[in-house]
């Protein structure tokens, strides 16, 4: 099933599965691998951001506003929408 998608979404066809990939190709699902595995990682940083928020403690809005700085540092702006960096 992980195969059908990474072939999905790197727009090869369903019959290149059945031979080795090349270097080129697997450079391209390393690249692709790693920038899934980015997406999801700004995910988490901005619910974990989101459930902090939602304490509405010091103690949490400071953490928020750590949250925030990596989000900016990451090319993120505050509300996780990519910013003019990235």
């Amino acid at each position: 099933m992980a195969i059908l998608r990474s072939l999905r979404r790197l727009g090869l066809p369903f019959n290149r599965a059945v031979r080795r990939p090349d270097a080129e190709e697997m450079d391209r699902l390393r690249e692709g691998t790693a920038q899934a595995e980015f997406t999801r990682a700004i995910a988490g940083i901005e619910a974990l951001r989101n459930e902090m928020l939602a304490f509405g403690s010091e103690d949490a809005r400071h953490v928020v506003t750590k949250l925030d700085s990596a989000l900016r540092a990451l090319g993120r702006n505050a509300c996780g929408a990519k910013g003019q960096n990235s």
